[in-house]
């Protein structure tokens, strides 16, 4: 599965071309992961252009918070690394609870109501959430969710391990390091069923890892079958290849642990 992560109006046209990309490559669909109001500065409900050009969309469609932008203030060390290293302050719905979340995924919706998309699921920014979120998600309709390591589909109560390949471009030192990352990942999940691929607009000023995320795709293609998030929901097959994780589904913070 193929994602691109902060689609906003500010990234609508490197989306653009990474999709043209792909169809040349051989993914045909692609999941996309929409902030409504990205930094509380770029509003899909002001760039007409940008709502019209996703309600042409083939592509399978996230909700991807609210404006990507943790509100909160960390109060353990732990948790400050995590706000201000890993995410970069941008773990929205990290140690959120669950009303404010709930409040923030219905505006987001809603805006999406607005200008005509509909949301198949929800995927927190940094893959950050709390276990108490995933009621919420089948209380508004959504079908799945996702975090760093698992694919939950919320409206049957299922978990499917699905590890992510990620690229990260934010500083020189993980611009240096990242493809032999991720190529170790790669070998590393190489016989897992379902593996994901997400790229983030960042990753496309850099032709180096732009030219490294094709080639990880294409190259994953030669013995996988391209999908999305909503389709891997709707497939026949999901009864069988899921497993009922009731023990792993005891997490206080999903997906807290950095690849």
């Amino acid at each position: 599965m193929v994602s691109f992560h902060d689609l906003h109006p500010g990234t609508m046209k490197c989306c653009i071309r990474f999709l043209q990309r792909l169809e040349i490559i051989g993914v045909p669909r692609a999941s996309l992961l929409v902030v409504p109001n990205w930094y509380d500065k770029l509003s899909l409900t002001r760039h007409p252009e940008c709502c019209a050009w996703l309600r042409e969309q083939p592509h399978d469609i996230s909700l991807h918070g609210w404006t990507h932008l943790a509100g909160h203030r960390a109060e353990k060390p732990i948790e400050w690394l995590m706000a201000n290293k890993y995410t970069a302050g941008e773990g929205e719905f990290y140690k959120l609870p669950p009303h404010d979340a709930e409040m923030l995924i219905l505006q987001g919706l809603e805006v999406f109501r607005r200008i005509g998309i509909e949301a198949n699921g929800f995927i927190p920014p940094a893959w950050l959430m709390k276990e108490a979120h995933l009621p919420i998600l089948g209380k508004v309709g959504l079908d799945y969710a996702v975090t760093l390591n698992k694919f939950f589909d919320v409206q049957r109560n299922k978990v499917l391990r699905a590890p992510v390949l990620c690229t990260t471009s934010r500083t020189p030192l993980r611009r240096a390091l990242t493809r032999q990352v991720v190529s170790a990942l790669a070998k590393k999940h190489a016989n897992e069923p379902i593996l994901r691929i997400a790229v983030h607009p960042v990753d496309f000023r850099y032709p180096e890892i732009e030219a490294f995320i094709y080639r990880l795709i294409a190259q994953c293609l030669e013995t996988r079958e391209s999908t999305t998030y909503d389709e891997l929901v709707a497939h026949q097959g999901f009864e069988s290849a899921s497993k009922d994780h009731a023990a792993e589904q005891q997490i206080e913070v999903v997906g807290e642990k950095a690849p």
